[in-house]
């Protein structure tokens, strides 16, 4: 019943069912639910509870890299740019959509020089990237 209101974009009515299948088996794609559900209600409580989901399916599955974009994109969201960037760290892929979520989250720490440069990178994706030092250099 919770992917059926959640397919509908029922996010509050979706959220009981889901926390309900939490306290009895725990998953990395039932904790993911939950958090799109709360940050689909797009308010600052909401955003907390959906980190808090984020970061268990993360724990549950550490190996999944979307796990990292979701808590990325949220931490931007939530205009948090160094855990944002933390995490676009973490995850050492070069998918255009963390490259371009980098570049934003660079510039609003106003590391315009790095924000730039990334999102100039998209043009040429074989472009070595090294995430780890463009963490440091802020």
């Amino acid at each position: 019943i919770g992917c059926c209101y959640y397919e509908l974009k029922k996010y509050e009515e979706a959220l009981p069912y889901f926390h309900r299948i939490c306290d009895f088996f725990q998953s990395s794609d039932i904790h993911r639910n939950i958090a799109y559900c709360y940050r689909s209600l797009n308010n600052p409580d909401s955003y907390k509870l959906c980190e808090k989901h984020l970061l268990k399916s993360n724990e549950l599955q550490p190996d999944n890299p979307t796990h990292l974009y979701d808590l990325c994109d949220l931490y931007y969201l939530m205009k948090e740019y160094k855990e944002s960037i933390y995490c676009f760290v973490k995850s050492k892929t070069k998918a255009p959509k963390f490259i371009y979520n980098a570049s934003f989250s660079f510039l609003g720490i106003k590391n315009f020089h790095l924000g730039f440069k990334y999102y100039e990178d998209l043009n040429n994706i074989n472009t070595e990237i090294n995430f780890e030092n463009s963490f440091e250099e802020y």
